[in-house]
């Protein structure tokens, strides 16, 4: 992706090229307090994030929610069957994923793809995964995935770190299928817009 400023926003004056994160100790990430007080897109048509000074006009903007102990990391709200849960908001993830608990408890709403699949974590370690697709995801406003595969495993820590309300991880395959508007300049109360592809 390539990065771009306009109008004066302090954030990024230049341009910069941003890669899929490498099987690394993840020190190359952007993570969100790079983005804290911004506003921004994500054009996935065009490959680049462009950051705005002006507030959005947008209507649509929904609130992220905050997940967390300390409420650092941004979630969205998703229904999926009868059930309304959160994802964390993770394009660092290459693939989307789902806690194995939900999974169990709602196998109604998800099918089968692969017993074994081969994944790895941001510092590299390799661990194997069921893979599955969800009947659908709704994120709200006529935002609906179908056909987005995710990987299942146990959350384990992970699940008291993003809450017990956050079962799925939505990483690039889901989030790559929309474009983005997210603003960030009030801390406690950012928002998300997304338009389809």
């Amino acid at each position: 992706m390539e990065l771009k400023a306009s109008q004066g926003n302090n954030i990024a004056r230049a341009k910069y090229l941003v890669t899929r994160c490498a099987a690394n100790d993840g020190d190359d990430l952007l993570g969100l307090d790079f983005f804290k007080g911004a506003r921004f897109s994500l054009d996935f048509d065009k490959s680049e994030m462009t950051f705005f000074g002006a507030a959005p006009a947008s209507d649509r903007a929904k609130p992220f929610r905050l997940l967390g102990p300390e409420k650092r990391l941004v979630g969205i709200d998703l229904r999926i069957g009868n059930a309304t849960v959160s994802g964390l908001f993770d394009t660092g993830a290459e693939v989307s994923a789902v806690d194995q608990q939900f999974v169990v408890k709602n196998k109604k709403l998800f099918t089968l793809v692969k017993k074994k699949s081969k994944a790895s974590e941001a510092g590299g370690r390799q661990f194997t995964s069921r893979l599955y697709k969800p009947s659908e995801l709704d994120l709200g406003d006529g935002r609906i995935v179908r056909d987005v595969l995710v990987l299942v495993y146990d959350f384990g820590s992970l699940r008291d770190a993003l809450g017990r309300g956050t079962p799925f991880i939505l990483g690039y395959n889901l989030l790559s299928r929309f474009n983005w508007e997210l603003d960030f300049k009030s801390p406690d109360a950012p928002t998300w817009n997304a338009k389809p592809r």
